[in-house]
């Protein structure tokens, strides 16, 4: 199975003292099956069932700015649960779910700028515990439960509008978790029809349209699991329950190009809680515990995964004219890689300074040092 080369550089940071610190709690009504997301320097959240079984449409913000909550009042369409939520560069993106049996294929655009929700175009089918991932291509969409059953198919949102993508190798499944780097999907864990639990782990190439499989943790097999996409570099997973009905609490890291997994600090054993990254942190959100007891606490793993950057590169984001301001005096080798592996550019700077380049298609690109093995992150708007 090969990689894909992307040579992002990711750096564990975790040691065997990084544990979890408790921040103030989540203000609204404790809850599991709800989800959270970063964009920007906040942390967007919401939905999931009460301790009372009531199903929430709220709708919260946590700024890191102040260490504050915000109530940002309850949301414009149905309550639910299960629901799946994804962001891109202007918004984020709330996709199906379910309420009183009913699986919703709905699909929600929230802007944080305007405190804004509208509607985008439905998914072709419902889906409710299923995965959701923002790719370079577009948010991809799919497997998890409808009224017919379990699904396998995979979706993807570009141009105003949903396709098909392709179907998932492990067959179908709910309670599946997923992260996402440029056009590479890495999905896995899940239960079937049968209430088997699995522990596979599937890599899913969009531009080649292929599937290979990779190396599971050394975990149990799981559902009901929580992931989160960290950046470009790799993603966290963790929690969920095993095929005992026995509450999970083991946290994993997954790095893209090393292709392995890193046990972190484990946490109270919960499931039904949201993970989510911003910068080098981890936080978890709400979440069941094993006596069934609603949860609306929020925890942080600092210092997990970082970019090791040894340069500067400005305007960032930016279009047009880039520059590389660096320490180095010797002659120094760059390659400019967009996010699916293209190699964009190649060249070698001799300035004591600063060398430049040119970038006009709006994306994600990577500027990898080659004389040094360093990377550094570019946004081309």
């Amino acid at each position: 199975m090969c990689l894909p080369k992307v040579l992002v550089l990711l750096i564990f940071c975790h040691s065997a003292f990084a544990q979890w610190t408790q921040l103030p709690n989540a203000p609204g009504i404790a809850r599991d099956d709800g989800v959270a997301i970063a964009f920007g320097n906040d942390i967007y959240t919401g939905f999931g069932r009460d301790q009372g079984f009531y199903v929430r449409n709220d709708w919260w913000r946590y700024s890191f700015s102040d260490n504050q909550w915000y109530d940002l009042g309850n949301t414009p369409f149905e309550r639910r649960q299960y629901t799946m939520i994804a962001n891109d560069e202007t918004g984020i993106v709330v996709l199906g779910g379910l309420l009183s049996g009913v699986h919703f294929r709905d699909v929600w655009k929230y802007s944080p700028d305007l405190n804004q929700w509208n509607r985008l175009a439905d998914i072709p089918q419902p889906v409710a515990q299923g995965v959701a991932l923002s790719t370079a291509s577009g948010i991809v969409c799919g497997l998890g439960r409808n009224e017919n059953g379990l699904s396998d198919k995979l979706y993807i949102y570009n141009n105003e509008r949903w396709e098909y993508l392709t179907s998932y190798p492990g067959g179908p499944r709910d309670g599946v978790s997923g992260i996402s780097m440029g056009n590479f999907l890495l999905i896995g864990w899940g239960r079937g029809e049968d209430q088997q639990t699995y522990n596979d782990w599937w890599l899913y190439n969009m531009t080649l349209n292929t599937w290979d499989s990779v190396a599971s943790p050394t975990a149990p097999a799981r559902y009901w699991a929580s992931s989160v996409t960290c950046d470009a570099g790799g993603g966290v997973v963790g929690f969920g329950v095993d095929s005992s009905g026995n509450f999970l609490n083991d946290v994993w890291a997954y790095s893209w190009p090393e292709n392995t997994w890193k046990e972190l600090a484990s946490l109270d054993s919960l499931r039904g809680g949201s993970l989510v990254c911003h910068d080098a942190d981890i936080h978890f959100l709400w979440g069941v515990d094993a006596a069934f007891t609603r949860r609306n606490e929020h925890w942080s793993l600092e210092n997990i995964i970082a970019f090791d950057s040894p340069m500067f590169v400005y305007p960032n984001p930016g279009n047009g004219l880039f520059h590389i301001a660096r320490r180095s005096q010797q002659l120094e080798r760059y390659r400019i890689v967009n996010a699916i592996g293209v190699i964009m550019d190649e060249f070698t700077c001799s300035s004591p300074r600063n060398c430049s380049f040119e970038l006009n298609i709006p994306g994600l690109y990577f500027v990898f040092n080659l004389s040094s093995s360093k990377v550094f992150k570019l946004i081309v708007n």
